[in-house]
Protein backbone atom coordinates (compact mmCIF):
# COMPACT_ATOMS: atom_id res chain seq x y z
CA UNK A 1 0.00 0.00 0.00
CA UNK A 2 3.04 2.37 0.43
CA UNK A 3 4.29 1.33 -2.57
CA UNK A 4 1.18 2.25 -4.19
CA UNK A 5 0.43 5.79 -2.53
CA UNK A 6 4.37 6.76 -3.11
CA UNK A 7 3.83 5.94 -6.46
CA UNK A 8 0.72 7.70 -6.79
CA UNK A 9 2.81 10.54 -5.13
CA UNK A 10 5.60 10.40 -8.08
CA UNK A 11 2.82 9.95 -10.77
CA UNK A 12 1.04 12.87 -9.91
CA UNK A 13 4.36 15.31 -9.36
CA UNK A 14 5.15 14.15 -13.12
CA UNK A 15 1.79 15.25 -13.86
CA UNK A 16 2.05 18.43 -11.82
CA UNK A 17 5.31 19.05 -14.35
CA UNK A 18 3.59 17.74 -17.34
CA UNK A 19 1.06 20.56 -17.23
CA UNK A 20 2.98 23.21 -15.93
CA UNK A 21 5.42 22.67 -18.76
CA UNK A 22 2.65 22.57 -21.08
CA UNK A 23 1.28 25.61 -20.15
CA UNK A 24 4.09 27.61 -20.75
CA UNK A 25 4.48 25.96 -24.17
CA UNK A 26 4.04 28.56 -27.15
CA UNK A 27 2.11 27.96 -30.66
CA UNK A 28 2.70 29.70 -34.13
CA UNK A 29 0.20 29.11 -36.87
CA UNK A 30 -0.17 30.77 -40.04
CA UNK A 31 1.17 31.14 -43.99
CA UNK A 32 3.26 33.63 -45.88
CA UNK A 33 4.76 34.10 -49.44
CA UNK A 34 8.54 35.39 -49.73
CA UNK A 35 10.05 36.08 -53.39
CA UNK A 36 13.54 34.32 -53.79
CA UNK A 37 15.78 33.80 -57.31
CA UNK A 38 12.90 35.09 -58.89
CA UNK A 39 10.22 32.59 -57.65
CA UNK A 40 7.63 32.59 -55.03
CA UNK A 41 7.10 30.04 -52.28
CA UNK A 42 4.93 29.64 -49.70
CA UNK A 43 6.10 28.98 -46.02
CA UNK A 44 3.25 27.03 -43.77
CA UNK A 45 3.25 26.60 -40.36
CA UNK A 46 1.48 25.01 -37.19
CA UNK A 47 4.08 24.88 -34.53
CA UNK A 48 3.86 24.43 -30.54
CA UNK A 49 7.29 25.00 -28.77
CA UNK A 50 9.66 27.14 -26.28
CA UNK A 51 7.97 30.37 -25.53
CA UNK A 52 8.78 33.47 -27.00
CA UNK A 53 9.99 35.06 -23.77
CA UNK A 54 13.11 32.69 -23.52
CA UNK A 55 14.85 33.68 -26.90
CA UNK A 56 16.96 36.84 -26.95
CA UNK A 57 17.69 38.39 -30.10
CA UNK A 58 21.26 39.94 -29.41
CA UNK A 59 20.15 42.41 -32.43
CA UNK A 60 17.34 43.39 -30.28
CA UNK A 61 18.57 47.54 -29.52
CA UNK A 62 16.95 46.88 -25.90
CA UNK A 63 19.33 44.42 -24.86
CA UNK A 64 22.14 46.67 -25.26
CA UNK A 65 24.39 44.53 -26.63
CA UNK A 66 26.99 46.21 -28.71
CA UNK A 67 29.96 43.22 -29.99
CA UNK A 68 30.28 40.13 -29.78
CA UNK A 69 33.80 38.56 -29.32
CA UNK A 70 33.66 34.52 -30.27
CA UNK A 71 36.54 31.73 -29.37
CA UNK A 72 38.00 29.54 -31.39
CA UNK A 73 35.39 26.57 -31.48
CA UNK A 74 32.32 29.10 -31.36
CA UNK A 75 31.09 27.63 -27.58
CA UNK A 76 32.18 30.50 -25.87
CA UNK A 77 31.21 34.12 -26.18
CA UNK A 78 32.11 37.29 -24.63
CA UNK A 79 29.33 39.78 -24.77
CA UNK A 80 29.81 43.01 -24.83
CA UNK A 81 27.10 45.70 -23.57
CA UNK A 82 26.64 49.59 -23.07
CA UNK A 83 25.59 49.60 -19.64
CA UNK A 84 25.92 47.41 -16.40
CA UNK A 85 22.33 47.92 -16.43
CA UNK A 86 22.01 45.54 -19.62
CA UNK A 87 24.47 43.23 -18.33
CA UNK A 88 22.05 42.66 -14.90
CA UNK A 89 19.18 42.26 -17.01
CA UNK A 90 20.88 39.83 -19.60
CA UNK A 91 22.11 37.58 -16.63
CA UNK A 92 18.53 38.12 -14.81
CA UNK A 93 16.65 36.85 -17.97
CA UNK A 94 19.05 33.60 -17.94
CA UNK A 95 18.22 32.93 -14.63
CA UNK A 96 14.76 33.07 -15.18
CA UNK A 97 14.77 30.88 -18.18
CA UNK A 98 13.47 27.92 -16.04
CA UNK A 99 13.10 24.11 -17.36
CA UNK A 100 12.95 25.35 -21.15
CA UNK A 101 16.59 27.05 -20.97
CA UNK A 102 17.20 30.34 -23.01
CA UNK A 103 18.38 30.44 -26.75
CA UNK A 104 19.52 33.43 -28.01
CA UNK A 105 19.98 34.35 -31.79
CA UNK A 106 21.32 37.27 -34.47
CA UNK A 107 19.87 38.39 -37.70
CA UNK A 108 23.98 39.95 -38.20
CA UNK A 109 27.21 39.07 -37.66
CA UNK A 110 29.24 41.07 -34.97
CA UNK A 111 32.49 42.79 -36.27
CA UNK A 112 34.72 39.93 -34.24
CA UNK A 113 32.44 36.89 -35.07
CA UNK A 114 32.45 37.16 -39.08
CA UNK A 115 32.86 33.07 -39.09
CA UNK A 116 30.30 32.54 -36.86
CA UNK A 117 26.69 31.79 -38.17
CA UNK A 118 24.85 34.21 -35.16
CA UNK A 119 21.55 33.61 -37.00
CA UNK A 120 21.89 29.97 -36.03
CA UNK A 121 19.77 29.52 -32.36
CA UNK A 122 22.18 28.67 -29.82
CA UNK A 123 21.15 27.46 -26.30
CA UNK A 124 22.77 29.10 -23.39
CA UNK A 125 24.90 26.95 -20.92
CA UNK A 126 25.72 29.88 -18.56
CA UNK A 127 26.16 33.27 -18.51
CA UNK A 128 28.70 34.89 -15.97
CA UNK A 129 29.36 38.56 -15.27
CA UNK A 130 33.07 39.69 -16.69
CA UNK A 131 34.95 40.23 -13.53
CA UNK A 132 37.28 42.09 -15.06
CA UNK A 133 34.74 44.39 -17.10
CA UNK A 134 31.87 45.77 -15.59
CA UNK A 135 29.90 45.51 -19.16
CA UNK A 136 31.07 41.87 -20.77
CA UNK A 137 29.50 38.75 -19.91
CA UNK A 138 30.91 35.40 -20.63
CA UNK A 139 28.70 33.16 -22.69
CA UNK A 140 28.53 29.73 -22.79
CA UNK A 141 25.80 28.23 -25.95
CA UNK A 142 26.15 25.82 -27.77
CA UNK A 143 24.19 25.39 -31.02
CA UNK A 144 20.67 24.14 -30.66
CA UNK A 145 18.66 21.53 -32.72
CA UNK A 146 15.28 22.53 -34.21
CA UNK A 147 13.82 19.53 -32.32
CA UNK A 148 14.58 21.06 -28.64
CA UNK A 149 12.38 23.86 -29.87
CA UNK A 150 9.38 22.47 -31.40
CA UNK A 151 7.35 20.14 -29.53
CA UNK A 152 5.12 19.57 -32.31
CA UNK A 153 4.06 20.40 -35.59
CA UNK A 154 4.41 20.86 -39.44
CA UNK A 155 6.54 22.81 -41.46
CA UNK A 156 6.51 23.30 -45.32
CA UNK A 157 8.10 25.69 -48.09
CA UNK A 158 7.09 25.10 -51.76
CA UNK A 159 7.51 27.09 -54.51
CA UNK A 160 4.43 28.36 -55.65
CA UNK A 161 4.73 30.28 -59.08
CA UNK A 162 6.91 32.97 -60.78
CA UNK A 163 7.25 36.19 -58.79
CA UNK A 164 5.40 39.23 -59.89
CA UNK A 165 5.95 40.83 -62.36
CA UNK A 166 6.71 37.00 -64.05
CA UNK A 167 9.82 35.94 -64.72
CA UNK A 168 9.73 32.50 -66.81
CA UNK A 169 13.15 31.35 -64.19
CA UNK A 170 13.90 29.08 -61.60
CA UNK A 171 16.48 29.64 -58.71
CA UNK A 172 19.96 28.59 -60.50
CA UNK A 173 23.11 27.87 -58.78
CA UNK A 174 26.30 26.64 -60.31
CA UNK A 175 29.64 26.20 -60.80
CA UNK A 176 31.77 28.85 -62.64
CA UNK A 177 28.18 30.29 -64.00
CA UNK A 178 27.38 33.83 -65.13
CA UNK A 179 24.75 35.75 -63.66
CA UNK A 180 22.68 34.78 -66.96
CA UNK A 181 23.30 31.16 -65.65
CA UNK A 182 24.39 30.70 -68.99
CA UNK A 183 27.96 30.84 -70.03
CA UNK A 184 31.24 30.15 -67.77
CA UNK A 185 32.24 32.91 -66.06
CA UNK A 186 35.92 32.43 -66.57
CA UNK A 187 38.35 29.45 -67.45
CA UNK A 188 40.02 26.96 -64.66
CA UNK A 189 43.66 25.99 -64.73
CA UNK A 190 43.87 22.35 -64.00
CA UNK A 191 47.55 21.29 -64.12
CA UNK A 192 50.71 22.72 -65.59
CA UNK A 193 54.16 21.61 -66.56
CA UNK A 194 56.58 23.13 -68.70
CA UNK A 195 55.82 20.53 -71.48
CA UNK A 196 52.06 20.35 -71.30
CA UNK A 197 48.91 22.39 -69.73
CA UNK A 198 45.60 21.77 -69.39
CA UNK A 199 42.99 24.43 -68.98
CA UNK A 200 38.99 23.99 -68.58
CA UNK A 201 38.86 26.70 -70.95
CA UNK A 202 35.12 26.72 -70.94
CA UNK A 203 33.80 24.59 -67.61
CA UNK A 204 30.32 25.69 -65.93
CA UNK A 205 27.70 23.87 -64.36
CA UNK A 206 24.47 25.56 -63.52
CA UNK A 207 21.44 23.43 -61.44
CA UNK A 208 17.94 24.94 -62.26
CA UNK A 209 15.00 23.66 -59.54
CA UNK A 210 12.77 24.30 -57.24
CA UNK A 211 13.52 23.37 -54.11
CA UNK A 212 10.83 21.99 -51.03
CA UNK A 213 10.87 20.68 -47.96
CA UNK A 214 8.00 19.47 -45.47
CA UNK A 215 8.93 18.60 -42.13
CA UNK A 216 6.94 16.99 -38.85
CA UNK A 217 7.68 17.12 -35.44
CA UNK A 218 6.03 15.31 -32.70
CA UNK A 219 7.02 14.98 -29.05
CA UNK A 220 9.87 16.83 -29.36
CA UNK A 221 11.57 14.86 -32.05
CA UNK A 222 11.86 14.58 -35.89
CA UNK A 223 9.11 12.10 -36.98
CA UNK A 224 9.17 12.40 -40.94
CA UNK A 225 10.89 14.81 -43.31
CA UNK A 226 10.84 14.76 -47.30
CA UNK A 227 13.12 17.69 -49.37
CA UNK A 228 14.74 18.27 -52.20
CA UNK A 229 13.88 19.67 -56.20
CA UNK A 230 11.58 19.55 -58.27
CA UNK A 231 12.23 19.72 -62.07
CA UNK A 232 15.77 20.04 -61.68
CA UNK A 233 17.74 20.59 -65.06
CA UNK A 234 21.22 21.09 -65.34
CA UNK A 235 23.37 22.71 -68.36
CA UNK A 236 26.64 21.44 -68.26
CA UNK A 237 29.78 22.44 -70.31
CA UNK A 238 33.31 20.76 -70.28
CA UNK A 239 35.40 22.09 -72.90
CA UNK A 240 39.39 21.14 -72.34
CA UNK A 241 42.36 23.45 -73.61
CA UNK A 242 45.50 21.06 -73.89
CA UNK A 243 48.53 22.66 -75.11
CA UNK A 244 52.15 20.34 -75.65
CA UNK A 245 55.39 21.65 -76.11
CA UNK A 246 56.57 17.95 -76.77
CA UNK A 247 54.65 14.24 -76.64
CA UNK A 248 53.81 14.10 -73.05
CA UNK A 249 51.23 12.54 -70.58
CA UNK A 250 49.70 14.05 -67.26
CA UNK A 251 46.90 12.47 -64.65
CA UNK A 252 45.54 15.09 -62.05
CA UNK A 253 43.12 14.28 -59.68
CA UNK A 254 42.40 17.97 -58.08
CA UNK A 255 39.55 18.47 -55.34
CA UNK A 256 38.66 22.82 -55.37
CA UNK A 257 37.52 24.54 -52.72
CA UNK A 258 34.01 24.33 -51.55
CA UNK A 259 32.00 27.14 -52.89
CA UNK A 260 31.05 29.35 -50.44
CA UNK A 261 27.33 28.37 -49.45
CA UNK A 262 24.45 31.04 -50.62
CA UNK A 263 21.30 31.47 -48.88
CA UNK A 264 18.39 30.75 -51.34
CA UNK A 265 15.53 31.35 -48.44
CA UNK A 266 15.56 32.65 -45.23
CA UNK A 267 12.16 33.33 -43.08
CA UNK A 268 11.21 33.41 -39.23
CA UNK A 269 8.51 31.54 -37.85
CA UNK A 270 8.11 33.56 -34.29
CA UNK A 271 11.56 34.44 -33.00
CA UNK A 272 13.09 30.79 -34.68
CA UNK A 273 14.69 31.61 -37.96
CA UNK A 274 15.07 29.26 -40.92
CA UNK A 275 17.71 28.77 -43.38
CA UNK A 276 18.04 26.89 -47.10
CA UNK A 277 21.42 27.27 -48.20
CA UNK A 278 23.28 25.48 -50.91
CA UNK A 279 27.01 24.66 -51.92
CA UNK A 280 28.96 23.49 -54.30
CA UNK A 281 31.67 21.09 -53.95
CA UNK A 282 34.04 20.61 -57.07
CA UNK A 283 36.27 17.44 -57.97
CA UNK A 284 38.26 17.26 -61.30
CA UNK A 285 39.65 13.81 -62.75
CA UNK A 286 41.81 14.39 -65.90
CA UNK A 287 44.31 11.75 -67.36
CA UNK A 288 45.78 13.27 -70.68
CA UNK A 289 48.12 12.13 -73.71
CA UNK A 290 49.55 14.26 -76.22
CA UNK A 291 51.62 13.10 -79.32
CA UNK A 292 52.92 15.82 -80.27
CA UNK A 293 53.68 19.66 -79.89
CA UNK A 294 49.92 20.90 -80.99
CA UNK A 295 47.31 22.90 -79.38
CA UNK A 296 43.03 21.83 -79.51
CA UNK A 297 40.40 22.48 -77.43
CA UNK A 298 38.10 19.76 -77.39
CA UNK A 299 34.81 18.49 -74.81
CA UNK A 300 30.90 18.74 -75.20
CA UNK A 301 28.31 20.79 -74.10
CA UNK A 302 25.18 19.24 -72.64
CA UNK A 303 21.98 19.73 -70.88
CA UNK A 304 20.57 17.38 -68.51
CA UNK A 305 16.56 16.85 -67.24
CA UNK A 306 17.12 15.23 -64.63
CA UNK A 307 13.21 16.03 -62.84
CA UNK A 308 12.56 15.18 -59.60
CA UNK A 309 15.58 14.52 -57.20
CA UNK A 310 13.89 14.11 -53.61
CA UNK A 311 14.16 11.86 -50.52
CA UNK A 312 11.54 10.92 -47.33
CA UNK A 313 12.15 9.60 -44.06
CA UNK A 314 10.13 8.59 -41.81
CA UNK A 315 10.89 7.07 -38.17
CA UNK A 316 8.53 3.90 -39.28
CA UNK A 317 10.09 3.30 -42.52
CA UNK A 318 13.39 5.17 -42.92
CA UNK A 319 14.64 6.73 -46.29
CA UNK A 320 12.93 6.06 -50.16
CA UNK A 321 14.23 8.01 -52.98
CA UNK A 322 11.96 9.40 -55.62
CA UNK A 323 13.48 7.41 -58.62
CA UNK A 324 14.61 10.16 -61.52
CA UNK A 325 14.53 8.94 -65.34
CA UNK A 326 16.83 11.38 -66.49
CA UNK A 327 17.76 12.53 -70.13
CA UNK A 328 20.98 13.40 -71.87
CA UNK A 329 21.62 15.57 -74.86
CA UNK A 330 25.17 16.19 -75.66
CA UNK A 331 26.89 17.89 -78.29
CA UNK A 332 31.09 17.36 -79.31
CA UNK A 333 33.17 20.56 -79.36
CA UNK A 334 36.55 20.67 -81.31
CA UNK A 335 38.86 23.37 -82.05
CA UNK A 336 42.07 23.52 -83.34
CA UNK A 337 44.29 24.84 -85.47
CA UNK A 338 46.61 22.40 -85.97
CA UNK A 339 45.69 19.55 -89.08
CA UNK A 340 48.76 17.26 -86.80
CA UNK A 341 46.94 16.89 -83.40
CA UNK A 342 46.48 14.14 -81.78
CA UNK A 343 45.60 13.34 -78.30
CA UNK A 344 43.84 11.26 -75.75
CA UNK A 345 42.21 12.37 -72.83
CA UNK A 346 39.96 11.06 -70.06
CA UNK A 347 38.37 13.58 -67.81
CA UNK A 348 35.55 13.90 -65.30
CA UNK A 349 34.37 17.72 -63.89
CA UNK A 350 32.43 16.84 -61.19
CA UNK A 351 30.20 19.60 -59.21
CA UNK A 352 27.89 18.48 -56.34
CA UNK A 353 24.65 21.07 -55.19
CA UNK A 354 24.25 20.76 -51.83
CA UNK A 355 21.10 21.79 -49.90
CA UNK A 356 21.21 22.60 -46.27
CA UNK A 357 18.15 23.22 -43.87
CA UNK A 358 19.52 24.64 -40.59
CA UNK A 359 21.44 22.63 -38.96
CA UNK A 360 19.07 19.92 -39.23
CA UNK A 361 18.87 18.59 -42.62
CA UNK A 362 21.34 18.02 -45.67
CA UNK A 363 20.93 16.65 -48.92
CA UNK A 364 23.60 16.54 -51.92
CA UNK A 365 23.14 15.00 -55.60
CA UNK A 366 25.77 14.18 -57.49
CA UNK A 367 26.17 13.68 -61.24
CA UNK A 368 29.43 12.77 -62.41
CA UNK A 369 29.66 12.76 -66.25
CA UNK A 370 32.90 10.34 -67.19
CA UNK A 371 34.15 11.52 -70.82
CA UNK A 372 36.61 9.86 -72.88
CA UNK A 373 37.50 11.84 -75.60
CA UNK A 374 40.33 10.85 -78.74
CA UNK A 375 41.47 13.35 -81.06
CA UNK A 376 43.24 12.60 -84.37
CA UNK A 377 44.46 14.60 -87.55
CA UNK A 378 45.12 14.10 -91.03
CA UNK A 379 47.45 16.03 -92.51
CA UNK A 380 47.00 14.86 -96.19
CA UNK A 381 43.32 15.93 -95.91
CA UNK A 382 43.48 18.17 -92.95
CA UNK A 383 40.96 16.99 -91.48
CA UNK A 384 40.77 16.73 -87.57
CA UNK A 385 38.00 14.55 -85.73
CA UNK A 386 36.92 13.74 -82.15
CA UNK A 387 35.07 11.02 -80.85
CA UNK A 388 33.74 10.56 -77.17
CA UNK A 389 31.79 8.64 -74.96
CA UNK A 390 30.01 9.42 -72.18
CA UNK A 391 29.13 7.59 -69.01
CA UNK A 392 26.72 9.51 -66.21
CA UNK A 393 25.94 8.17 -62.63
CA UNK A 394 23.85 10.57 -60.38
CA UNK A 395 24.26 9.52 -56.95
CA UNK A 396 22.48 11.32 -53.69
CA UNK A 397 23.57 11.61 -49.88
CA UNK A 398 21.55 12.87 -47.38
CA UNK A 399 21.79 13.30 -43.77
CA UNK A 400 19.25 13.93 -40.62
CA UNK A 401 20.88 14.65 -37.86
CA UNK A 402 18.79 14.22 -34.50
CA UNK A 403 21.12 15.59 -31.29
CA UNK A 404 18.90 16.96 -28.06
CA UNK A 405 21.33 16.86 -25.15
CA UNK A 406 18.45 17.09 -22.74
CA UNK A 407 16.85 14.40 -23.68
CA UNK A 408 19.87 12.12 -24.24
CA UNK A 409 19.02 11.59 -28.00
CA UNK A 410 22.19 11.52 -30.37
CA UNK A 411 21.95 9.97 -33.75
CA UNK A 412 22.36 10.92 -37.34
CA UNK A 413 20.62 9.03 -39.79
CA UNK A 414 22.60 8.51 -43.18
CA UNK A 415 21.76 7.20 -46.66
CA UNK A 416 23.42 7.40 -49.95
CA UNK A 417 22.48 5.60 -53.21
CA UNK A 418 23.19 5.41 -56.87
CA UNK A 419 19.89 6.58 -58.42
CA UNK A 420 20.88 6.55 -62.06
CA UNK A 421 23.49 4.84 -64.15
CA UNK A 422 23.47 5.24 -67.95
CA UNK A 423 26.35 2.94 -69.21
CA UNK A 424 28.37 4.02 -71.55
CA UNK A 425 27.37 6.25 -74.40
CA UNK A 426 29.21 6.52 -77.58
CA UNK A 427 28.51 10.77 -79.05
CA UNK A 428 28.12 11.71 -82.65
CA UNK A 429 32.06 12.18 -83.66
CA UNK A 430 32.76 15.84 -84.63
CA UNK A 431 34.79 16.67 -87.08
CA UNK A 432 36.60 20.08 -89.01
CA UNK A 433 38.74 20.72 -91.70
CA UNK A 434 41.45 22.93 -91.84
Amino acid sequence: MAHTAARFVLFSALAIVAAASTAQLETHSGAYSICRANTLYKVEFNVTGVPNDNYIALDDPSMGVVDVDCDYDQTALNLKFDSNDHVLKFVARIVAGGSFKIFVTSKFNFSSCKSLDLTLVRRVVSAEPDASNRVSVQLKAIIANYDELIQDGTISLAPSGPCAPAVDQRFCVGLNVDDACADAKAPIAIYSNPFISITCADCFTAFVADAFLVIKLSNWKVVSLQAGFQNMSVLSTAVIDMKAEASWSAGVDKTFPIIPSSTLIDFAIGPIPFKVSFEIPLTVQANAMMHAIAEAEFGVTSQWALGNMFVSWDETHGWSHVTPTPTFSWQPQLKTTDPQFNAAASFSIVPSVSMHFNNLFSYTMTATPELDVTVSGDLSSRQVCSNTTAHVIVSSHAELKIDVDWLHIHDDKVWDKTLYDSGVVTLESKCITL
